[in-house]
């Protein structure tokens, strides 16, 4: 109860801005969290934090994850009855972003403040008249023939709503459309989606976005992941780097740029920047692999990075003691 106290107190002000609602519902997460954190091990009653990290859309419906016909055992049933009657269906990365925060004791504040803003537009959404959950209530809320007013429901609801929409919930229109026959109908959702929220690269991140294989539609995915890999030409290491140096967050794609830059072209950006950045260049490089969890394509990075550090180091005297303070040759 005093880490949960603590860690309300530390969020508190972070928090001034935003709705009510986003407010509980960070509250709500902190206390769950933190009761799977620290009393699964002692409780068997308590769901493991291991359960909550992977309960997906497929699992909110009583599928065991990552096998769709493995009903799950019991004593998942009761965590899940248990969840559900605290409100809490399915874990999104807002719900990681607080789940990590309960594990280390404390908020890295801009990441926070991004999925947080995040899920206040949801809220707003979700308050605001003609909102895509009240149109899914039609669907949902009776057994109507009412198919055609279903659709021009949700479609006219997804037109309006589309900024704050998620992939998800894109997968689920789609398929649900493709289910009544309005194949041409599913194309062009995904199709305005893609055009209003193009800016977002993020979002055609399927690796990072897809965490429990909720997003199927076939035709979702072959587009998502054609963007996506077409704005990685885009960039290169030099981009990148301007825009992350000296600040602790990044992109899943920043780190696919870096990853796929050889030693020769780490060599050739070190040896031809000059000004007060390169310190920050080589820094940001560096720190992809000093994290004790840090994962292979982050060891790749800095490994690259040192290697190419370590051949200007051999070149000239004066560039050996330029590079001690990194920790090159050292």
């Amino acid at each position: 109860l005093k880490k949960i106290e603590r860690l309300v107190e530390l969020v508190s002000s972070l928090m001034l801005r935003y709705e009510d609602e986003t407010k509980l519902q960070v509250v709500q997460s902190l206390i769950l969290f933190s009761w799977c954190y620290y009393c699964s091990s002692s409780d068997k009653n308590v769901p493991t934090m291991e359960f909550l990290l992977n309960l997906g859309y497929k699992s909110s419906l009583g599928m065991a994850d990552g096998d769709i016909d493995r009903p799950a055992d019991n004593s998942e049933n009761e965590w899940r009855a248990t969840l559900q009657d605290y409100g809490y269906l399915v874990t999104d990365n807002f719900d990681l972003m607080i789940a990590e925060s309960v594990r280390s004791g404390f908020f890295i504040e801009n990441i926070f403040n991004g999925e947080v803003a995040k899920k206040n537009e949801e809220v707003l959404a979700s308050k605001s008249a003609g909102s895509f959950s009240d149109a899914w209530g039609v669907y949902h809320d009776s057994f109507n023939n009412n198919q055609e007013q279903v659709i021009g429901e949700l479609y006219e609801s997804f037109k309006i709503n589309i900024k704050y929409i998620s992939v998800t919930n894109l997968n689920g229109t789609v398929t649900l459309f493709r289910e009544l026959g309005e194949a041409d109908l599913a194309t062009e959702i995904i199709d305005l989606y893609i055009e209003e929220r193009l800016n977002e690269l993020e979002l055609f991140d399927l690796a990072n976005n897809n965490t429990f294989g909720d997003i199927k539609d076939s035709e979702i995915i072959e587009k998502f992941n054609q963007i996506y890999e077409e704005s990685l030409t885009v960039e290169n290491v030099s981009d990148v780097l301007e825009r992350i140096a000296g600040k602790n967050s990044w992109n899943h794609s920043d780190e696919v740029v870096l990853a796929n830059t050889t030693v020769d072209q780490y060599y050739e950006l070190f040896s031809t920047e000059q000004g007060s950045h390169l310190s920050s260049y080589v820094n940001t490089c560096l720190r992809f692999g000093r994290s004790s969890n840090a994962s292979d394509e982050s060891k790749h990075i800095s490994s690259n990075a040192q290697e190419a550090l370590e051949r200007i180091a051999s070149e000239s005297e004066i560039n050996r003691c330029r590079l001690k303070r990194f920790g090159i040759g050292i």
